[in-house]
Formats: structure tokens, sequence, C-alpha cells
């Protein structure tokens, strides 16, 4: 039956093939779920694609080419037999899995839910955790993380809620996965930022070094971004947009104690000032508020924050005992 699968993907089956697989289709809903399964599968999106070549490229070896053309010539094909080694096993293990399902579900050793550890940033501050693996996570104010205590599958799984740099220890076998509000990132190796914020209606991914894979979570809309390259995805109408990173304090500064702001407006601003300063405010007059500003401040205070904001959002305010009231 494999093999009339893979016919039927190649669109290669005689009449009495076809009459064989509708007939195997029939016996059994199941089979007919698998096939389903299948074939979705094997139609892969153009983003699946990009992952699929992303992957591939993490794995080669990145060291200088030697100038000989000869040497060249033989080191790539090499890498496409490799490669197409690669793409071959892949296609055997999921028809095998495919039809042998059930009896690996039976036979499978349960294992007991892994401990999750989880790692709080309050308001104005910011945190350093090392993960299991190694990597290094720099948590922003009012961020969250959670993670395994013990890296022990075939995946780093980590879930995050606000702002953090990763700094991820590189290994080829187990890809680095971050799931924070509605994107999924991957990586292998690399150093990059995330900033999903749950009151923020953009999530963005800001890459220093290194490659990392980007999709939203219901996987219609995904990319891979390279070095000093920034995707955003726009919370009002689901919009992936990729662009350069110009400024990269603007991007990722707030490691090294940069505020900034990148086309706010008067509540995201505050609110940004609110997690950064651990500070309440409230907003009598909001005639401006949809104006939208970009600035940088390097190790500010509150008073120099707030009086360049009400400059620019044109406000009065008072900070007191209780917070900031903007006027």
């Amino acid at each position: 039956m494999e093999k009339l699968i893979y016919k039927y993907l190649q669109n290669k089956l005689t009449k009495a093939e076809k009459l064989e697989l509708r007939e195997w289709l029939r016996e059994d809903p199941e089979n007919a779920r698998l096939f389903k399964n299948f074939v979705g599968h094997w139609n892969l999106k153009d983003f699946d694609v990009e992952l699929m070549k992303y992957r591939i490229w993490q794995k080669m070896p990145h060291q200088q080419e030697e100038a000989q053309g000869h040497q060249t010539y033989f080191r790539s094909i090499h890498w496409m037999v490799k490669v197409a080694a690669i793409l071959v096993l892949a296609l055997s293990v999921s028809i095998y899995f495919v039809f042998n399902r059930k009896s690996f579900l039976d036979t499978t050793v349960q294992i007991a839910n892994p401990v999750n550890i989880e790692k709080v940033a309050a308001k104005g501050q910011k945190l350093t955790v090392k993960l299991p693996d190694g990597t290094i996570v720099k948590l922003n104010a009012e961020s969250k993380i959670t993670f395994p205590e013990d890296f022990s599958t075939d995946v780093r799984n980590v879930q995050l809620t606000g702002e953090a740099f990763f700094d991820v220890v590189r290994d080829e076998s187990k890809p680095f996965k971050i799931f924070s509000k509605n994107i999924e990132v991957e990586v292998l190796g690399t150093s990059f930022n995330v900033n999903s914020y749950p009151d923020q209606h953009k999530v963005s991914v800001a890459v220093r070094s290194g490659k990392v894979a980007v999709r939203n979570v219901n996987m219609t809309m995904g990319t891979v971004l390279e070095r000093k390259e920034k995707l955003v995805l726009s919370g009002s109408d689901g919009t992936f947009r990729k662009e350069s990173i110009v400024d990269e304090q603007m991007a990722y500064g707030w490691i090294d104690n940069y505020l900034s702001f990148n086309d706010l407006n008067l509540e995201e601003g505050m609110a940004l000032v609110s997690k950064w300063f651990d500070v309440e405010y409230v907003i009598v007059n909001k005639r401006k508020i949809d104006k939208l500003i970009t600035a940088k401040f390097n190790n500010p205070s509150l008073k120099n924050v707030m009086e360049n904001l009400s400059y620019s959002y044109e406000f009065d305010y008072e900070i007191n005992e209780n917070g900031i009231i903007i006027r």
C-alpha cells in the first residue's frame, strides 16, 4: 500500500491501482483518516519548504570554502547527497509511522509529565535566567518564561509572556522553540529578541545573529529571518511585515538599559513607562492618544522620560505618591 500512496502523490496510478487504493480507503475509516492526514502533510506550504531549507542550512558546516574549484564542487555534491538522504529518510519514516501508528501508540512507554519552572520579572525589574541547556534568557520588565526542568525530549520548548532576549546554545539534535501569544519561533543556536506583551497589538522578533524561523500559531504564514532582520506581526489584521534593523538599540537595546518607543501611541507608551519604572498612571485627557512617536532614552529617569513625552504628545502631567496623572 505504501507504493500505491507514493504513486498517488506523483499522480501515476493506473486504473486498477486507483480501484485498489479506493477499496483500501473504504475498508476502515481509520485508513481514510490516516491517508488524508499524510497527503495534507505532503502538500507543504511555502513556509514549510523555507523551514526545511532553514533546518538543512543549520546542519551544514559554516566554514570557509577552499579556493580550488574542484574541491568546492565535490564538497557541494557531498552535501547534496546528504540532503537528499535526509529527505528520503524523512519520507520513509513518515510512511512507516502512518501505517504503524496504532502499534506504535500501543507500545509507547508512558512518560510522566515534566516539571515546569516559571521565572518572572516584575514591573521595574529585569531578570537573567539560565536554562537547563545553558541558554541565557534576559527577561524585560513584567515578563515571564516557563520551561521544563530538563530538556530530555528531542525539542527544547519554552513559553514566553512579555519580552525577552535569547542567546540560545546550539544543539542540532534539539531545536529550540518559543511559543508566545500568537507566534512560534524556532532556532538551533542564535541570539534574538521576542517582544510579545499581551497588552500590545504588535508582536516582533528581531535577530542579532544566526537564523530564526517564525510563523503564526495557525501556521498560515511564516518566514525565516537572518542577522539584522526583524519581523512585525500586526494584531489588528494579522499581517507579517519583514524589515531590516537599522538601529539595534531600538530593536533590543533594553538589554543595555535603553528605553525605546517605536511608533507607539500614548496608551502604549505609558504602558511601557509603567512596566519600566513600576508606576501606575491615569490618562484624563485622551485627545492626543492616537499620535505615534519614536524615541529612545539611555538609562533614563522617570522625570526625564515624562518631560520628553509631555512635549512630544503635548500633555501636562503630575507625578505624586499614587503614580502619574496625564491631563
